[in-house]
């Protein structure tokens, strides 16, 4: 639980799961207990995670159905739907980002990154595809991975491959990836992001989501 509600009730706002585990509800505020019990006053958190152990070398499946409300948009989002965090704790190897275009009619744009730790000293976080995110209404993301050396990621919004990229992601240096749903994102000048995930696909599992990407899922 890495978010405001983990350490005060300042914050019930934060996170909200449902009780059949296939929903769940961020809300992160640009205030200073918006954040994890373990991160300093600046930050801003809203998200839960799992140890989930990806491992180097293995192709893996994820997919879930997302919503997203930003009150005051502005030019800051960064701001993470999901991110797989690397052994070493450095920034996500993968990640899935709401961020700021002029080329989307809603100003909004689901962002690709990847990220390779080759010798311990981290490593530059790389766009590799971006494309327009309709705020206040429902998308299906789906993602096909596989970490380390000989790595790649491809993802679908809504059935269209937006991303594709094949090289080294993570790292070679240690194994066993974690995976964060939920909102974070530095600074967020004054907004407010509310994020729904409804249609989580069990994980970590190497079971293949291919036919997803093809479906209409109901929210």
């Amino acid at each position: 639980m890495a978010n405001g509600r983990a350490w005060n009730t300042v914050t019930p706002h934060a996170v909200c799961l449902g009780t059949n585990s296939d929903y769940a509800r961020f809300e992160l505020r640009d205030s200073t207990y918006d954040h994890g019990p373990n991160d300093p006053s600046l930050k801003r958190r809203a998200e839960i995670g799992n140890n989930a152990g990806y491992r180097n070398g293995v192709t893996y499946w994820m997919a879930y159905r997302v919503r997203a409300h930003v009150e005051g948009l502005n030019r800051s989002p960064g701001n993470t739907m999901d991110q797989f965090q690397d052994p070493l704790g450095s920034s996500p190897s993968i990640s899935h980002r709401l961020v700021y275009c002029t080329s989307s009619p809603s100003l909004a744009c689901l962002r690709t990154t990847t990220r390779y730790d080759e010798d311990g000293a981290g490593g530059a976080t790389i766009s590799r595809g971006e494309a327009p995110f309709a705020l206040d209404m429902p998308h299906d993301i789906v993602v096909q991975f596989q970490m380390g050396a000989n790595g790649f990621e491809k993802t679908w919004l809504d059935g269209q491959l937006v991303s594709q990229y094949s090289g080294p992601i993570g790292t070679t240096m240690s194994d066993g990836y974690g995976l964060r749903i939920g909102t974070y994102g530095q600074p967020l000048s004054g907004m407010s992001i509310v994020q729904e995930y409804k249609n989580i696909a069990p994980f970590p599992s190497t079971t293949n989501l291919a036919a997803r990407t093809a479906a209409n899922l109901v929210w």
